[in-house]
């Protein structure tokens, strides 16, 4: 492949992860606002009208739909190509369906962002709607134990576990200092909180999969933490942890290696 060609690939891939860190940046800051009560959880469709109605919100909004578009691009590239070297044994294979599914997730999200810009009646936040109602009942629940086991896992992750092997964790300590890394864990764990709190409900509230699937699944978790006792402070402890995934995804943005096929 020429240079140039795995440049621009590179490139694509660095603007897909600060944008997917810049949605969940804002999905955790409408998370606090509503922890407050200054505003309800938003879902990523919030997400993407808060960016629009921002000066030069088009053009920012614009931006961001082409960084979602690579970002899935990036990840069909991951999943297809094996960028990262997974292989064809079980385990690579999962981590690559991984790669796709999340793929399919940002490449919906980009579509809803480019339907907010092009006033489109059938966006993708429709077809969400449209898929969602199929999550009900026994798929509803197996959907709800595999977010509940990948919630667990990045749990452990950010916890005790190593970081992705594709950072430079080196290079990110000597130009940004050690909190970057610690900020990073918290993002990761907290992130795996959410999953958890959604896999429990999915698999506790099968009925309940069609209309969390037609919102946000990460927003939809906000709002059933403001079911708790002291609601208002786990809701605030989650929107914050999904600030600091949103970080995280920006510290991949600068010292991830991206691997081109």
């Amino acid at each position: 492949m020429q240079r140039k060609t795995r440049d621009g690939i590179e490139f694509m891939a660095r603007t897909g992860f600060a944008a997917k860190g810049i949605v969940y940046l804002l999905l955790g800051y409408l998370g606090a606002r509503a922890a407050v009560g200054s505003s309800q959880a938003g879902s990523t469709d919030a997400v993407l009208l808060e960016v629009l109605r921002a000066p030069l919100g088009r053009l920012l909004l614009t931006t961001l739909a082409v960084g979602l578009a690579w970002y899935a691009a990036w990840r069909f590239i991951e999943s297809i190509g094996d960028a990262n070297g997974k292989g064809h044994e079980p385990k690579g294979l999962a981590a690559r369906a991984i790669y796709l599914v999340s793929g399919c997730i940002y490449a919906a999200l980009a579509l809803d962002a480019a339907a907010i810009l092009l006033h489109w009646d059938n966006d993708a936040g429709q077809v969400r709607s449209f898929l969602g109602a199929f999550m009900t009942g026994p798929l509803a629940v197996a959907a709800g134990l595999l977010l509940l086991a990948y919630g667990v896992y990045q749990l452990w992750k950010g916890v005790l576990g190593k970081m992705s092997t594709q950072l430079n964790e080196r290079a990110a300590r000597r130009e940004a200092g050690r909190w970057v890394i610690g900020l990073s864990r918290a993002g990761v764990a907290g992130r795996g909180a959410v999953f958890v709190v959604l896999g429990y409900w999915l698999v506790s509230h099968p009925a309940s999969g069609p209309s969390m699937a037609s919102t946000s699944g990460t927003a939809g978790s906000l709002n059933l933490f403001a079911r708790f006792p002291q609601g208002e402070t786990f809701m605030a402890a989650a929107a914050l942890a999904l600030m600091a995934y949103g970080a995280h995804q920006l510290v991949h943005s600068r010292y991830r290696t991206i691997n081109v096929p």
